[in-house]
């Protein structure tokens, strides 16, 4: 918190919400990057985040490779 830093947690009830929270929250440059779980092959998130720009940790084990770092 000294730095200034915030975890920011968004609940949506619904994928069309969901990508337009990330867009907003990287669009508007609320946050540095974002945490993706549950990735699934061929996820739609993953390149989204990447058409923003943004950068992305995956939590948990993805069925595809990513490039981005995995807890």
């Amino acid at each position: 918190s000294r730095a200034g830093h915030v975890l920011v947690l968004s609940v949506v009830s619904s994928v069309e919400e969901e990508f337009e929270t990330y867009r907003s929250l990287i669009e508007t440059g609320r946050v540095d990057g974002v945490f993706l779980t549950d990735v699934r092959r061929d996820d739609a998130r993953v390149a989204l985040i990447e058409e923003l720009g943004s950068r992305a940790v995956v939590i948990g084990y993805p069925d595809a490779d990513s490039r981005h770092p995995v807890v």
